[in-house]
């Protein structure tokens, strides 16, 4: 239908992550990912910012066992739908103090059409 079109800008995942938008999650953490999850996962460069703010190695916590619970809960969504590119799953993390994070994980194409993860917070797209 648009083979033939002229491409006005298109934005690469390698892109972004050289930008420094999304963080290659399977790249830093392999194992953690596929213990998960079968498609590559990234997350936005906003919930790597709250995973940096909530490790705090004086009470054990690290960027590994962050990771491992936002895949974890992501496992267990609270509302799953398509939004026409492929599947959306939001989910719910627990913070310190009580306190709950809405996030959501996108499952839809990367650079070369082949499936792939994003976890993104619920606003961000």
């Amino acid at each position: 239908m648009f083979s033939d079109a002229e491409v006005i800008h298109s934005y690469s995942r390698a892109q972004a992550f050289s930008d420094g938008v999304l963080v290659n999650l399977s790249a830093n953490y392999p194992d953690l990912c596929k213990r998960h999850h079968r498609y590559p996962i990234a997350c936005t460069a906003a919930v790597w910012h709250l995973i940096e703010l909530a490790v705090d190695e004086s009470n054990g916590s690290s960027h590994a066992g962050w990771i491992h619970d936002i895949l974890w809960m992501s496992k267990f969504p609270t509302t799953k739908y398509s939004d026409g590119v492929g599947e959306v799953v939001e989910f719910v993390v627990g913070l310190p103090e009580g306190k709950y994070l809405q996030m959501k994980a996108h499952v839809g194409p990367g650079d070369q059409g082949e499936a792939v993860i994003t976890v993104m917070l619920k606003g961000e797209d």
